[in-house]
C-alpha cells in the first residue's frame, strides 16, 4: 500500500491540519468552507495513499518491478510496446484522481481563500493556505490572494482596535459620571451650604471626591493612550485634551504623542 512513511511530512500534515481546526468557531460561514476544504484534501490524499489509485499504483509498481526482472534493463529502455500500456494505464488513473479528487481540494481551497477569516488565527492560516496550495497560480482566480488577505488584516486590524476602545471608552464613561454625578448631588451642595454659614464641609466628602476625580484622571490617560479606531475619535482627544488643559501652558506630552499618533496613522491610512 502507498501509505505515506515520511514521518517529516506527516508532522507538517498534521500541524497543518491542527491549525485549520484550531480557526473554527468563530464564524458559521469560515466554517463550513473549512469543512469542505478539510474533507477535500482528506479525501485527495487518502485517495492517492491507500484508495482505488493507490492501490492501482501499488500493483503497477509491482508488475514494473517484474518487468524489469525479466527483460533486466531500466524501466526507460523497455519497448514502447511494453510500457506503452502502463503509461496509458497512468494517465487514464491521474485524470481520474484530477477530477474526482485534486479538482475539488483546489476549488474548495479557493472557496476558502475568498472567504473572510474572521479571526487573527484564520487569516494567518489564509497565509499557510495560500502558499502551500500555491493559489496566486492558479488560473482564473476570481480574486487577487494579496489583495484578500490585507483586506483580513485591515478589518481585523480595525475590529481589535475598535473593541479596545469601547472597552476604553466604557470605563472612562462610568469614572466621569460617577465623578460628574457625585460632584453635583453631594460636593456642591455640601460646599455651598459651608459657604452658607452651614456646618463644614465633612472630610468624607473631601476624601471621595478626590478619589472619584483620581480615578477618572487614570481613565483619562488611558483613553488618551489608547489608538483611535477613527478621524472622529482622534478629534475628541484633541478636543478633551484641550477643555481639561484650557488653563495650562501646554497640554502633557504623554497626552499629546499619543494624539499626534493618532492623526499621523489615520492620516496615513487616508
Amino acid at each position: 500500500m502507498s501509505i505515506n512513511s515520511d514521518v517529516p511530512a506527516r508532522a507538517e500534515h498534521l500541524a497543518f491540519t491542527s491549525a485549520a481546526i484550531a480557526t473554527m468557531g468563530a464564524c458559521p460561514v469560515w466554517d463550513a468552507a473549512m469543512t469542505k476544504y478539510l474533507a477535500a484534501m482528506t479525501l485527495c490524499q487518502a485517495e492517492m495513499q491507500y484508495g482505488a489509485t493507490g492501490k492501482a499504483e501499488d500493483a503497477d509498481d509491482l508488475d514494473r518491478l517484474s518487468l524489469k526482472e525479466q527483460h533486466g534493463k531500466k524501466w526507460n529502455e523497455l519497448p514502447e510496446e511494453i510500457t506503452a500500456p502502463f503509461q496509458e494505464a497512468e494517465r487514464t488513473r491521474s485524470q481520474a484522481w484530477t477530477a474526482n479528487f485534486a479538482q475539488p481540494q483546489w476549488d474548495a481551497a479557493t472557496a476558502l481563500v475568498g472567504t473572510p477569516a474572521p479571526t487573527l488565527a484564520a487569516a494567518v492560516f489564509k497565509d499557510a493556505l495560500i502558499q502551500r496550495e500555491e493559489t496566486p497560480q492558479w488560473p482564473n482566480l476570481p480574486f487577487d490572494c494579496m489583495a484578500v488577505l490585507s483586506a483580513d488584516f485591515a478589518r481585523l486590524t480595525s475590529d481589535r482596535a475598535a473593541a479596545a476602545w469601547a472597552s476604553a471608552w466604557q470605563s472612562w464613561e462610568a469614572a466621569k459620571a460617577a465623578e460628574d454625578t457625585y460632584h453635583r448631588e453631594v460636593w456642591q451642595p455640601a460646599l455651598e451650604a459651608e459657604q452658607n454659614g452651614a456646618a463644614k464641609m465633612g472630610a468624607h466628602i473631601s476624601a471621595e471626591i478626590d478619589h472619584l476625580a483620581n480615578a477618572r484622571m487614570a481613565e483619562d490617560a488611558a483613553i488618551i493612550a489608547t489608538p483611535a479606531p477613527d478621524l472622529g475619535k482622534a478629534v475628541w482627544k484633541l478636543d478633551y485634551a484641550r477643555e481639561e488643559y484650557a488653563g495650562c501652558v501646554e497640554i502633557p506630552s504623554d497626552w499629546w504623542n499619543a494624539i499626534m499618533a493618532d492623526l499621523r496613522r489615520l492620516g496615513g491610512e487616508a
